[in-house]
């Protein structure tokens, strides 16, 4: 396994680190991934390249939602997430943006499998941009191995 580049941008949780990334992210065209920001109340998913956004909490009606905290998500639009991640993986440069990894990629759900899988392609090449809440910042870090790799704080502000 190869040492990847990984910028983390981390914060207590609702302190703009998805807002952040979209400012950073609307004059380049080299930044793909997802971003999850809220919109008119609710936790959206936003496609990095292309700013299309779709549901990402589970509808009523969803019989089988993952629950984490007072968050309900829909299986449907985590596996669309998931796949235009793995989609634009195959860039041979530029920055991937997965936002959250969180208590769900903990738990094994979420993003987890596909964090696992790009941490040991050894053709993902990409900078990976990993948005991280600042309180489980270190259960991530020990969770996912990322002493391996290349790390540095990252602030789209700058």
């Amino acid at each position: 396994m190869g040492k990847k580049n990984i910028f983390i941008v981390s914060g207590p949780i609702h302190t703009g680190k998805s807002t952040s990334l979209i400012e950073w992210a609307k004059n380049r065209s080299d930044v793909y991934g997802i971003l999850t920001p809220k919109i008119d109340g609710k936790r959206v998913f936003m496609n990095a390249e292309t700013n299309e956004v779709f549901a990402m909490e589970a509808e009523e009606s969803d019989a089988t939602p993952m629950i984490i905290g007072k968050y309900k998500f829909s299986f449907a639009a985590f596996a669309k997430a998931i796949d235009l991640i793995y989609q634009n993986s195959r860039q041979n440069s530029g920055w991937l943006i997965i936002d959250e990894i969180g208590p769900l990629e903990i738990e094994g759900k979420g993003f987890n499998e596909l964090l696992n899988e790009l941490l040991e392609d050894e053709m993902f090449n990409m900078n990976l941009i990993l948005v991280i809440r600042e309180s489980i910042l270190n259960d991530v870090l020990k969770h996912y191995r990322l002493d391996l790799h290349e790390i540095k704080i990252f602030d789209p502000a700058l």
